[in-house]
């Protein structure tokens, strides 16, 4: 604090010393906690999966077709 030319008192210096660590643990937890939440509440698109596997069946053909030989 004395580089800032701040002069606080004793119990003020204690908290703020581990303070960066303390925020930077808190948004890494929340930051986990959401992934965690994202990853768990997931919802499958039926509609896209079958749209995607009719367009992965559809692409050899198409590549023949363009004239690709496998």
């Amino acid at each position: 604090m004395g580089a800032l030319g701040l002069e606080l008192p004793f119990p003020c210096q204690e908290v703020l010393w581990p303070l960066p660590a303390y925020l930077l643990v808190s948004s890494g937890c929340y930051a986990l906690g959401t992934v965690d939440y994202r990853v768990a509440t997931f919802q499958d698109c039926e509609d896209a999966a079958r749209g995607l596997q009719s367009q992965i069946l559809e692409a050899p053909a198409d590549l023949v077709r363009r004239g690709l030989r496998f």
